[in-house]
C-alpha cells in the first residue's frame, strides 16, 4: 500500500521549510506534522505549564487545548489552537503559528 500524504498545501509547505532547517528539532517536527491527523500531538495548557518556565519559547507540532491555565508567561507555537486556548494563552503570553517559529534560539519541543 503507498503512503498518501496530506493535501493541505499550507502544511506541506511548512513540512518542507521544516526539513530545509537540517537542526533537529525541526527534523523532528517535519516527522509530527507528516503523520496522520488522528494520531498527530495535542497538548492541553497543563502540560505547558508544568513543563515550561516563564519567558520560554515553545513548539507544538499539533493542537494546543484549553485544559488547565498558564501562571507565566511563554510564547507558544503551534499548528492549531483551540479558541479557548488562544484566549487563554493570550492573557499572560503570546499564541503564534509555527511558520513565525524559524529562526528564533531556545525553543523547546512539548508534545
Amino acid at each position: 500500500m503507498r503512503s498518501t500524504n496530506s493535501t493541505n498545501t499550507l502544511l506541506r509547505s511548512l513540512i518542507a521549510k521544516c526539513t530545509k532547517q537540517k537542526s533537529p528539532i525541526w527534523t523532528r517536527v517535519a516527522k509530527d506534522l507528516s503523520r496522520p491527523r488522528r494520531i498527530r500531538r495535542e497538548v492541553s495548557l497543563l502540560r505547558i505549564n508544568k513543563y515550561s518556565k516563564d519567558g520560554d519559547k515553545i513548539i507544538v507540532p499539533g493542537k494546543v487545548l484549553a485544559t488547565g491555565e498558564l501562571n507565566h508567561k511563554v510564547e507558544v507555537y503551534a499548528l492549531e489552537y483551540s479558541q479557548d486556548a488562544r484566549d487563554k494563552i493570550s492573557k499572560t503570553g503570546s499564541a503564534q503559528v509555527l511558520e513565525d517559529a524559524f529562526g528564533k534560539k531556545g525553543l523547546k519541543l512539548i508534545g
